[in-house]
């Protein structure tokens, strides 16, 4: 059975993360299955951890406004004719799919990245056009008040088999849309997957300079920063300045209180976005910044280790909240949102246009205050975070048994 993947991104452990955890939960149902992961472009992906036959890696060109000159050749052909090299290269992968899947992560559909909008319909639709069975692996989405743009996406969530969102309030974005397709919340797929922690002890215990970092402080906590400066929203001097004011002084302030800093880059590999650098700016001397090469399974283990944690990066508090550890948590979207209101932690969110040095000391001596409850609070809904996640996997296999039996199609 081969999966076809789409808007997949991949070089932030958060996305690897959602996708590896999706991977290795339908290959224990599914012990043949394939997968087809659709890239843009010509970079081959850096870290990829699957080297068998069973997960590849298709690159395309980049699919832009330009290839608009296809539209009525795929519509006339019923998405079998292209102009355009790219769109032919897009068309022969989705024939030969049997079943295509939204990859978790987003939100990837809706108006906070134009950019990534025509690239998604063209796929979805050529998807639709041959009739291959789809869904939506439990993306962020929306908001969607494009009028225009509204009409491709409710044809595209109508024609899927299964929609579900990893949070209610991108559920409520697609309620708004007005699409039929019902909508289901489940919850981020990295919460699913149960990893075997001894290969990464075994890591751990091999990282001489982290461990003789975290033998000088009785408390350690792990911090996640970016400057945003990709984002669409929050890409300004002022978002970015808060940033850098209230995570410096808030370092200063753990110092002074004989507290240690873990740094742990989300974004790793050779692009502009790297958090590795960026995190090197914010240490001070009692700071250590791990390094980017090892992956979402390892830093997991290691926050399972931690005192607490601060995120800015939206995974590393998923990645706490799997391991039953405390967090604090900056929301730049509604994906951060939605999960604290899920995991009960919304009394240790900040929002970033409300960040400041004061507001991260205040929470922070809040969980601090009530840690042995937290801790007992996360330990206590673990069950259900991981039932929520994994009921994405429930559902599409629903799916998968439609069409197919013992993972071949049932013609």
């Amino acid at each position: 059975m081969q999966i076809t993947l789409f808007n997949c991104a991949w070089t932030n452990r958060g996305d690897e993360a959602a996708f590896r955890s999706m991977v290795e939960s339908l290959r224990e149902l599914y012990p043949d299955i394939h997968f087809n992961l659709l890239t843009h472009g010509t970079k081959e992906l850096e870290q990829f951890p699957y080297s068998d036959d069973k997960v590849k890696i298709y690159y395309i060109r980049s699919i832009t406004r330009r290839n608009h000159i296809d539209v009525p050749f795929l519509f006339l052909s019923r998405g079998r004719l292209a102009v355009s090299k790219n769109i032919r290269e897009l068309i022969k992968i989705i024939k030969n799919s049997d079943m295509v899947f939204h990859n978790p992560g987003g939100p990837s559909m809706g108006d906070l990245y134009p950019s990534m909008q025509f690239p998604s319909y063209y796929k979805f639709i050529i998807t639709r056009l041959f009739r291959k069975p789809y869904l939506f692996y439990a993306p962020s989405m929306g908001p969607f008040e494009n009028k225009k743009e509204n009409i491709l996406r409710r044809y595209i969530f109508n024609g899927a088999e299964l929609v579900t969102t990893r949070e209610e309030l991108s559920a409520q974005y697609y309620k708004k849309l007005g699409a039929k397709k019902e909508i289901t919340v489940t919850a981020d797929s990295a919460l699913q997957y149960r990893f075997d922690a001894e290969p990464y002890e075994k890591q751990f215990n091999e990282y001489k300079e982290l461990n003789s970092f975290l033998k000088k402080y009785d408390r350690i906590i792990g911090i996640t920063v970016a400057t945003l400066r990709w984002h669409r929203i929050h890409k300004t001097d002022e978002i970015e300045n808060r940033i850098s004011d209230s995570f410096n002084a808030f370092i200063d302030y753990l110092k002074d209180k004989g507290i240690g800093v873990v740094f742990i880059p989300q974004i790793f590999g050779n692009g502009e976005g790297n958090d590795y650098p960026l995190m090197q700016k914010f240490a001070k001397e009692n700071c250590f910044v791990c390094d980017d090469e090892h992956d979402c399974f390892f830093q997991q283990h290691l926050i399972s280790k931690l005192h607490a944690v601060v995120g800015l990066r939206y995974h590393s508090n998923i990645f706490s909240a799997k391991m039953n550890t405390p967090f604090l948590s900056v929301a730049y979207e509604q994906k951060m949102n939605g999960f604290a209101k899920l995991a009960g932690m919304e009394d240790y969110l900040i929002d970033i246009t409300e960040l400041t040095f004061e507001k991260l000391r205040e929470k922070f001596e809040l969980l601090e205050e009530n840690h042995e409850d937290v801790k007992k609070h996360l330990e206590e809904i673990s069950p259900m975070l991981y039932e929520k996640a994994y009921l994405t996997t429930k559902l599409t296999k629903e799916v998968i048994d439609r069409y197919y039996e013992n993972g071949k199609r049932d013609n």
